[in-house]
């Protein structure tokens, strides 16, 4: 098990010390959680937990940041183009004020990366 030191801490922790974040100081962040989020989804990985408290920041590089706490993640086919194929999923998961809509009626069914769209 090899972990990484991400000694910018929490960006919650970020938000919370600084009180708000100007939109010239939320947009790399948005950017890179974007970006992120579209790494795991290109090899087939939804999040599920996406929260401030799951990125960690870099305090070397002031907009680097690090998605963790993969541990409510699920695999999602992909098509052979590379787009995710549609599966419903029914477990509800993630953190009750970061959670879709959709999740609090999971029995009924949900698309993972629309859920990890919400959260972002």
């Amino acid at each position: 098990l090899f972990l990484e030191i991400c000694s910018g801490g929490e960006l919650f922790d970020r938000l919370i010390d600084s009180g708000c974040l100007s939109e010239r100081a939320a947009r790399p962040f948005a950017r890179n959680i974007a970006e992120a989020l579209r790494h795991c989804l290109s090899r087939g990985i939804a999040h599920r937990d996406v929260k401030l408290e799951n990125v960690m920041l870099s305090a070397e590089d002031p907009s680097a940041l690090k998605l963790i706490d993969f541990g409510l993640a699920c695999q999602v086919p992909l098509a052979p183009d590379g787009s995710v194929e549609p599966v419903l999923l029914y477990d509800g998961v993630g953190s009750k004020s970061w959670m879709a809509p959709e999740l609090f009626f999971a029995s009924a069914g949900y698309h993972a990366p629309p859920v990890d769209c919400w959260a972002y």
